[in-house]
């Protein structure tokens, strides 16, 4: 009975039958005096107790001394117990079946002659010999006895695909080894398969204490003229590249090092003695110490090798299970979604579900689909359904806003084809209408039905369109208010304004020229909103009169009117040095100066405003020449960005200059297209910026070949290369000034 129950039993019977406590228990009577005492019990604070926040496996490890080591694989099902022996158990049962002649009793066999017996278990399975071995003592001490090993060696050999048994072990014990319980032989916990380098099981505990894991570096057993023998220890050990002690390596993979600390030591040991015999000049000790690494790396790497075998003789278990888990989760996981197929979820739910309702199956370790496991787990796929729903919701309601964008976006390119094909450029995205009132309803509206009107929207986007442009004039002409009084003012290349999220000290954006260059920006800073009239927002636009008067300036050394159209000045090839700047270092040029463009110097005020206006210098005609030839492309005929002004072909892609061309002379019969009449360029916000040509001047780089071609004579050469290139490409060996080259004049 148990003690408790026995004293609670005796003090109920005395209880009843009038007897005092003390009576029962003499050892109470020295309370009966204690007074102030406590009539229930209180609350303890755990926290006071030392060990309170250890785990349970901390307690077990830390406090008695016992251990238990995890499995780092996700998935415990496959490492389950050894899970080799398991899989050849359940392949020779499977098997079994086939056989029609079973026994279920085996005692006759005693009665048969040993010679009988022998030859009937040469044709089983080793690891069936090792289970009799389990199964009684007379069959332990007939399989163990020295008539039994040509049973043992037979077995095995019938089995070529199990790993060779080490010559220092016997065959029961290499059987034992691979088919035996997986238990550490140090802790006994049951995660632990054999480690075949050091031929025993031992949990991921164990193999953290028993082995060392480290570096090469790190192992310390010579020093001073010996240091270096240090490297050479762990090649004369046997080694472990386990991570886990359930599974093994791959071909291949070493993820760690462990080894025994005792047998480095050992060996260690062994290797100071012989190297005390070569510091000794003890005859043949070199040798003797040359044989003994060459030995005994041999046998480690007979070895490794063996082990290298036996692991991936067990991974290849451990792979064929895995794979037989994932089929049999895929095809759990095709039932459950089945399922739910029935119970009446949306089979696009299911299929995005997938992937989590397949990790559902495999965290709660199902491998066959039943309704109780189903129901287990229905409040979870329920959960990720839910989850699966919003999200395809959310979707479809992104897909039919999208569609409904489109159609809008339609209707927009419909206006923009009515209008003059220039005015392309100034017009925002087609985004800017979804934020109109109708527009907006019909994008966003809850109803699958909802329709638009194409006319109304029309009529809303043109009517959008003429707003926009004119907004644009009205907000620049009253940035410049005080210097113009018309609205063609906007056409003068003085007109100069900075687009605040292009400024020109960034990423080569440049000033923005007159109407042209500066509706191409309105978008940047523009309202979102359907209505644009005279008290809508002012446009953040930055109006530079640093930059007019810089404008003027230059447009003075040209000889040209303060008047001059931005156009007029972008199709001019002047070019431009400013002496303010002092001169910079190049590679291969010393110093020299950049020669900017017109809108390039306008920019370089603006960013410079110490620098005075009038800094620039005109580049002579010759040099000016000569420069535009060096610039890669100085006009943007390559650019994609050209369209005709007949028709509107080129609305979903603008084209080169070259194909626009060509577009109008066979499309619309027109020989000479005129730039502006029947074709225009379309700006773009943000232009690829050439950098400036650096001009020589510390080591003059102002010559030129008089025996180039035309098309090649405006390059510019420093003299000493001119001079090589006249000897090799016009065999010119004593080349004259002025004869076959000359000097050119910069400003």
């Amino acid at each position: 009975m148990d003690l408790n129950h026995s004293i609670h039993q005796e003090t109920d019977n005395t209880v009843s039958c009038g007897t005092p406590l003390a009576t029962v228990f003499p050892e109470l009577e020295e309370f009966q005096y204690l007074s102030q005492l406590a009539d229930e019990f209180s609350l303890l604070d755990c926290s006071l107790f030392p060990f309170c926040v250890l785990r349970d496996s901390d307690l077990r490890s830390e406090i008695y001394g016992f251990s238990r080591g995890t499995s780092l694989y996700e998935d415990r099902s496959l490492v389950r117990g050894n899970y080799v022996a398991g899989y050849i158990l359940r392949e020779l049962r499977i098997q079994s079946r086939k056989n029609t002649q079973a026994y279920p009793e085996l005692c006759f066999i005693f009665d048969l002659p040993p010679e009988l017996v022998f030859e009937i278990f040469e044709h089983l399975h080793p690891i069936d010999l090792y289970n009799l071995i389990r199964t009684s003592k007379g069959f332990r001490s007939l399989l163990l006895g020295p008539q039994a090993v040509a049973v043992w060696r037979e077995t095995f050999s019938r089995h070529p695909d199990i790993p060779s048994c080490p010559p220092d072990l016997s065959l029961p014990e290499w059987a034992s080894l691979l088919f035996g319980p997986s238990t550490c032989d140090h802790c006994g916990c049951n995660e632990a398969m054999p480690d075949f380098s050091f031929r025993m099981r031992m949990c991921n505990n164990c193999l953290s204490t028993t082995l060392e894991d480290t570096e090469i570096e790190s192992v310390q057993h010579f020093e001073d003229e010996h240091a270096s023998e240090n490297e050479l220890v762990l090649r004369l050990i046997k080694r472990s590249h386990r991570y886990d002690a359930m599974t093994y390596p791959g071909s291949g993979q070493t993820y760690v090092t462990r080894y025994s600390a005792n047998e480095a030591k050992s060996r260690a040991a062994e290797m100071k003695q012989l190297l005390a015999a070569v510091d000794s000049n003890q005859p043949n000790a070199e040798e003797a110490y040359d044989i003994f690494k060459a030995e005994t790396t041999d046998a480690v790497g007979i070895i490794m090798k063996h082990v290298q075998v036996c692991n991936a003789w067990c991974a290849r278990f451990y792979d064929l299970l895995d794979n037989e888990c994932s089929g049999k989760i895929q095809y759990t996981t095709k039932r459950f979604q089945k399922h739910l197929g029935k119970m009446g979820y949306n089979p696009k739910d299911v299929e995005k579900a997938r992937d989590e309702i397949r990790w559902i199956v495999s965290e709660y370790s199902i491998r066959k689909f039943d309704s109780r496991a189903f129901r287990y787990c229905l409040p979870l796929l329920e959960f990720v359904l839910r989850e699966a729903k919003c999200i395809r919701l959310a979707e479809e309601r992104e897909e039919l806003v999208s569609q409904r964008k489109k159609a809008v976006d339609m209707i927009y390119k419909d206006c923009q084809r009515r209008i003059d094909p220039a005015f392309w450029q100034y017009l925002p995205d087609s985004s800017h209408c979804y934020e109109f009132d109708t527009i907006s309803q019909y994008i966003y509206s809850q109803e699958q039905s909802a329709t638009l009107d194409p006319d109304t929207a029309a009529q809303m986007i043109s009517t959008f369109f003429d707003q926009w442009l004119a907004y644009g004039k009205r907000g620049l002409l009253e940035l410049m208010s005080k210097d113009a009084v018309e609205e063609n003012a906007l056409n003068f290349a003085s007109s100069v304004f900075i687009c605040p999220a292009h400024p020109p000290d960034k990423y080569g954006h440049s000033v923005l020229l007159g109407w042209e260059d500066a509706a191409v920006h309105l978008e940047c800073t523009m309202p979102r909103t359907q209505q644009l009239t005279e008290n809508s927002e002012p446009l953040s636009f930055q109006y530079s009169t640093i930059g007019r008067e810089t404008v003027l300036y230059l447009l003075d050394l040209l000889g040209l009117e303060a008047s001059t159209s931005a156009f007029d000045v972008e199709a001019l090839e002047a070019r431009f040095t400013c002496g303010s700047c002092p001169p910079e270092s190049r590679r291969g040029a010393l110093k020299g100066r950049f020669a900017l463009k017109f809108k390039d110097c306008v920019s370089h005020v603006v960013n410079r405003p110490d620098h005075p206006t009038d800094s620039f210098l005109l580049l002579s005609k010759e040099a000016t020449e000569s420069v535009v030839f060096h610039e890669r492309s100085s006009c943007p005929e390559g650019e994609l960005s050209w369209c005709c002004k007949h028709c509107s072909s080129h609305l979903e892609s603008y084209v080169t200059r070259n194909s626009v061309l060509r577009h109008i002379q066979e499309m619309h019969s027109i020989l000479q297209p005129v730039q502006r009449v029947d074709f225009v360029y379309q700006r773009q916000k943000v232009r690829y910026h050439q950098e400036p040509y650096f001009l020589g001047i510390e080591l003059p780089r102002t010559y030129r070949c008089k025996n180039c071609p035309s098309f090649r004579s405006p390059r510019l050469w420093q003299l000493q290369s001119l001079l090589a290139h006249l000897k090799d490409k016009h065999a010119v060996s004593e080349p004259l000034e002025n004869v076959n080259w000359y000097q050119i004049d910069l400003w």
